[in-house]
């Protein structure tokens, strides 16, 4: 497994996760799905590094600026979400699941399990996405 800087999403963006005054890393793949989701609509830095022709567009961070939290809302974020986290199957022998639950009118829980690990999110309307570690 390689290590990397491990990355959390903030309200006023992504920025590196701290642990006792240094840079933590990460060993397995809690960064990915943030990256999957989060890359913008067409704009993601790395795009013209890995891909010029077809560049990656996410779809999860409109969707939940679009949808309200609400039956109809949580369909269309899971499977934004859903949509976003394909290319985990590019990973030989890797799994991966989302389920999204509405924990209030301005909470939605987003759980997305990759290969058994459980990475925990919660999205509010007015804050944004937020990581539990």
């Amino acid at each position: 497994m390689t290590q990397d800087i491990a990355i959390r999403k903030l309200a006023d963006g992504t920025d590196f996760l701290l642990l006792n005054n240094d840079l933590a890393v990460t060993t397995g793949y809690e960064n990915l799905p943030l990256l999957l989701m989060f890359s913008g609509s067409g704009k993601w830095w790395a795009n013209q590094l890995f891909f010029s022709s077809d560049p990656y567009q996410s779809n999860t961070e409109a969707a939940l600026q679009s949808n309200t939290i609400g039956s109809a809302g949580l369909n269309a974020i899971t499977a934004a979400i859903t949509q976003d986290l394909q290319p985990l199957n590019d990973i030989p022998g890797t799994t991966f699941s989302v389920n999204c639950t509405i924990a209030n009118p301005q909470r939605l829980n987003i759980d997305i399990t990759v290969n058994g690990n459980t990475f925990a999110y919660y999205w509010n309307p007015a804050t944004g996405i937020n990581v539990t570690i």
